[in-house]
């Protein structure tokens, strides 16, 4: 196995700039295009600090999954879905390009208004609202209840970053 020696550092707009140096030679490297406008600062705390691509106007895939896997609540309650997602469009505009409705898990996509990428807070108000909706009872850790989480969802969810035409065709 070759050394790899690698010292990076954090730019503000939450890419990573570096240098790799292996056996010698010295290999510029980064990780976010400079030509992607950042709609909002990122913000340093001592949390875990999940990489997300806040881009205005930009389209993003999703991908939103029930904490238990084996329920169908999605389906079974696809109004209360519909409504949730209503609720927040009215509130926080964006487009919904493509949906896709699982038992288990949700696929979207979704086309944010200019000067605006707050995606995450279209998905806490959406899982929050269609959480409230359901009657209460599902099996909560210690974790989730010390929050005042309901545990209906899991805590995250996967994006990405549509970045041309031929990404969003094949998502």
């Amino acid at each position: 196995m070759q050394s790899l020696a690698n010292s990076s550092r954090r730019n503000r707009g939450g890419g990573v700039h570096g240098r790799m140096i292996r056996k010698g030679y010295d290999v510029g490297w980064v990780e976010r295009s400079e030509t992607h406008r950042l709609c909002r600062p990122v913000v340093r705390s001592a949390v875990t600090n999940y990489r997300r691509n806040f881009i205005c106007a930009s389209s993003y895939f999703f991908t939103a999954n029930l904490a238990d896997r084996r329920l169908s609540l999605l389906v079974d309650h696809v109004d209360l879905l519909r409504h949730a997602i209503r609720y927040v469009r009215r509130r926080h505009p964006f487009d919904i390009q493509a949906i896709v409705v699982l038992p288990d898990h949700m696929h979207t996509i979704w086309t944010l208004p200019e000067g605006d990428s707050d995606f995450a807070l279209r998905w806490r108000l959406i899982k929050s609202a269609f959480s409230h909706g359901l009657p209460a009872g599902e099996q909560i850790s210690v974790s989730r209840a010390s929050k005042g989480e309901r545990g209906i969802w899991q805590r995250r969810y996967w994006e990405h970053t549509l970045r041309d035409e031929i990404d969003f065709a094949t998502r």
